[in-house]
């Protein structure tokens, strides 16, 4: 897998919804957790009041990070 694009390899684990799965994937070499460790797997899943101005400001600045995100509790 890693001789892909890493567009590719983006594209592939945007449809790993598990952080299980996502880990799994990390722990298979450097290159992956580089990729996948916190950037992929501390944004899976965010809960958060709607105040948080400051998650907000970092999640528009960094639509990378904000890609990540397959649950929002508010």
């Amino acid at each position: 897998m890693l001789w892909l694009p890493i567009e590719l390899v983006d594209h592939i684990i945007d449809f790993l919804d598990d952080c299980s799965d996502i880990l799994s994937l990390a722990l298979t070499c450097r290159l992956l957790a580089k990729r996948l460790i916190p950037s992929v797997l501390e944004y899976r899943e965010i809960t958060t009041t709607i105040n948080l101005e400051a998650l907000w400001s970092h999640l528009a600045d960094s639509p990378s990070l904000a890609r990540n995100i397959r649950a929002l509790h508010i």
